[in-house]
């Protein structure tokens, strides 16, 4: 997409916003690479006579756009671990900022066993797989054969989370957890033998 087709089309808070797909393991520490859905939001600005910045785009407020998150979040669609995250970005907001510090240390405190556990993985896990089945939508045939290509590295991903939920003591969370995986596994089936046959076509 251009930025002129993004410039024109807008969005609800900023200037413009573009997403952006690339394959990377965000960190030296991460075990494999894969895709990952980056966005950028755009904003303008000029710099004045003087030397400062005159912003155009209307300044957004962060804690408003949390809150907003959270209830969309809460509502008729809910998402809870998107919810727990936005619930961490406020506290840790407000937290850093001398408010109610006692109370929000106790909302960190209490939420990081939750984003270190397997059912925040199960969501990044969710949002690889999103971010691949929109790549397949894609027109561009090159696209869609990179999409193909990280099909392995969320399988593994998959078999990595479903070890963690073997191990839980919450039996019947984990049970559930591994029922979502195997349906994930057996959806993943016909895309594996696809990426195959694209594979053998290119040998």
């Amino acid at each position: 997409v251009s930025l002129e087709t993004a410039l024109l089309e807008g969005h609800r808070s900023w200037t413009a916003k573009i997403d952006v797909f690339a394959r990377t393991n965000l960190s030296n520490g991460a075990a494999r690479s894969r895709f990952y859905e980056g966005t950028n939001v755009l904003r303008f600005a000029f710099i004045t006579d003087q030397g400062t910045v005159k912003p155009v785009t209307k300044e957004k407020d962060f804690l408003h756009a949390v809150e907003w998150c959270m209830q969309e979040y809460s509502g008729k669609h809910p998402a809870a671990m998107k919810y727990v995250k936005r619930l961490w970005e406020r506290s840790a907001h407000l937290g850093q900022r001398n408010f109610d510090v006692e109370a929000h240390l106790g909302m960190l405190q209490t939420l990081k066993p939750v984003l270190e556990g397997w059912a925040a993985e199960l969501i990044q896990i969710a949002a690889h797989a999103e971010t691949l089945a929109n790549m397949l939508k894609c027109k561009e045939e090159a696209v869609q054969a990179d999409a193909l290509e990280d099909v392995d590295a969320l399988r593994m991903s998959l078999e990595d989370v479903r070890k963690r939920m073997e191990a839980d003591t919450q039996v019947d969370a984990a049970r559930e957890g591994m029922s979502c995986v195997d349906a994930v596994q057996d959806l993943l089936k016909p895309l594996a033998d696809r990426e195959s046959g694209t594979a053998s076509t290119a040998r």
